[in-house]
Formats: structure tokens, C-alpha cells, sequence
């Protein structure tokens, strides 16, 4: 939680997903938003990232003219699966506790399964529900 706060005050949310985003440019801004949320996913608590990436993805999409959807979906989708299956998040913890597992290999294995889930839920799903359901995905950013 310290960690979180000192992220949140010293504007490195903001930070980190910027650099990514001139990093990866304009083509590939998806993934830099998928890593961006799943650096500061591990930091913080799932509500927390969610907060402090939303005003980023608002405004990349702003800038970029490029649907909130687009970019929201695998933020949403790289903050979920760090919450859900890596420690120091309360479910992974409270499990690997509960099981007498190693905290190490528990981040091991979370990690493991997390990039193709983050993959599957983010970017990939994103390029299917744009087929699927193109309507949604025309709004711009503000």
C-alpha cells in the first residue's frame, strides 16, 4: 500500500505509462497500456490502478483519436489478472497462506499464468469484440 501511495503522489503512474506509450508508439499503444497496467497492477490494489490509469487511457485516446474501448479493455484486463493472481494482492496471498505455499513461487507461477491471460482478455479480445460489435468501438475519446 506504501508503495501504491508513493506511485500515486509522485505522478510515476502517469510516468511509466507515458514513456511506454512514446516507447511503443502509436501502432502498437495497446501493449503499451497492457504493460503500464500490469507494472502498476503489482503495486497496487485493483481499484487504486483503476483510478489512476483511467484519466491516462482518457487522454491517450483523446490524443490519438482512438476508441476508449480500445485502450480500456486490456487496462482493465492487465489490472484484473495482477489482482487476481499475483501476491501481494489478498486472494493469492490469503491462498498461498492458506496452502502453506512459497510467496516466491506463488509470484512464479501467477506470472506464468498471467501474460496469456492478459493476452487473451486484453489485446485479443479487444480485436474480436471490435469485429463483433464495431458500433461500440467508434466513440472517440473527449
Amino acid at each position: 500500500a506504501m508503495l501504491g501511495r508513493l506511485i500515486a503522489d509522485s505522478g510515476g503512474a502517469q510516468r511509466i505509462a507515458m514513456t511506454l506509450v512514446n516507447k511503443f508508439g502509436e501502432k502498437n499503444i495497446q501493449w503499451a497500456v497492457v504493460i503500464a497496467s500490469f507494472i502498476i497492477g503489482v503495486a497496487l490494489f485493483f481499484e487504486v490502478g483503476l483510478v489512476l490509469l483511467i484519466p491516462i487511457v482518457f487522454a491517450i485516446s483523446r490524443e490519438l483519436k482512438i476508441s476508449i474501448l480500445y485502450l480500456g479493455i486490456p487496462m482493465t484486463a492487465a489490472l484484473s489478472v495482477t489482482h487476481g493472481f499475483l501476491p501481494p494482492h489478498p486472494g493469492p496471498t490469503a491462498i498461498a497462506g492458506e496452502l502453506g505455499a512459497n510467496i516466491g513461487e506463488v509470484l512464479l507461477y501467477g506470472i506464468i499464468v498471467a501474460i496469456p491471460t492478459v493476452l487473451l482478455a486484453g489485446p485479443l479480445f479487444t480485436k474480436l469484440a471490435k469485429k463483433i460489435v464495431p458500433q461500440s468501438f467508434e466513440k472517440m475519446g473527449r
